[in-house]
C-alpha cells in the first residue's frame, strides 16, 4: 500500500507509470484486508 502510494505520488509528478502504481496500490489494499480479515477471524 505505501509503495502503490508513493508511485502514484512519483506517477503525478511524471516520473514512473500510473497504471503500475494503481495497480501495486489495489494490491496491496486487497492483501492488507485479507490479512487484517484472517486475523479477525481467527480470533
Amino acid at each position: 500500500m505505501t509503495f502503490g502510494a508513493m508511485g502514484i505520488h512519483y506517477a503525478r509528478k511524471g516520473t514512473g507509470r500510473l497504471w503500475a502504481a494503481a495497480t501495486g496500490t489495489a494490491l496491496g489494499t486487497a492483501g492488507f484486508i485479507g490479512t487484517v480479515t484472517l486475523l479477525w477471524a481467527m480470533s
